[in-house]
Parts: C-alpha cells; structure tokens; sequence
C-alpha cells in the first residue's frame, strides 16, 4: 500500500518550515505569543505616542496660525485696508492669472475696490 500524500490533520497546522505558526497539537489551544509580539506592541505604544504628538504640534500650528491671522488682520486695517478691499485684489489677481483684464483699471487708483461698491 502507498503512503498518503497528504500529512494527517493532526499535523497540518505544523510548520514544517519554521516560519512562526503556532505548531499546538490542539486547533483548540490559544496561540503562544511569539517572541516578537513584544515588539509588535512596543512599536504600536510608540506609534500611538508619536500620532498624539503630531496631532497635539498641529493644535499648537493652528493656534499660533490663528494669532498671526489676527494681528495681520489688526496690521491691514490700520492702513484702511478692509475686507472688501482683500477680496477685489484677489478677484483682480485671478482675472490678470488668467488674462481676462479687469474692467475697472489698476488696482494702484483703487479700481479693484470700485467693483464692490459700483456694481449693481
């Protein structure tokens, strides 16, 4: 009689290889830890510490962001610069980016702020 081809089920889970798999003789046994779960879960501690340092740097950015905005804001109204006047430069910018020229002139006689006010 031929041997069987295949290994009885009692030795399938082996490896035969060596490659780490659990070789318990019951399917129903926990798997042993490995020796590299260890340092599995230390690069996941550290992983997680490094995600709640970045998020914690960019609070920080979005904070410290926010304070310049202010003070860029307080900056540009003392020299009268409004809002309004910010947004006509910057629709002015795209029309010239694109080369549509602007209808009301050059933005050094305050044409660009003329659009705001003079349109219907």
């Amino acid at each position: 009689m031929a041997p069987p081809s295949n290994p009885p089920k009692s030795q399938q889970g082996e490896s035969p290889s060596g490659s780490g798999k659990n070789e318990a003789s019951s399917p129903h046994d926990p798997p042993a830890p490995s020796p590299s779960s260890s340092s599995v879960n230390d690069n996941l501690a550290q992983a997680l510490k490094d995600l709640a340092r970045g998020e914690q740097t960019a609070s920080t950015l979005e904070a410290n962001l926010t304070n310049l905005e202010g003070k860029l804001d307080e900056i540009l109204a003392s020299f009268g610069v409004s809002e309004a006047d910010l947004d006509a430069l910057d629709e002015q910018e795209k029309s010239q980016s694109s080369g549509v020229k602007g209808a009301t002139g050059g933005a050094e006689n305050g044409g660009a702020g003329e659009d705001k006010k003079g349109g219907a």
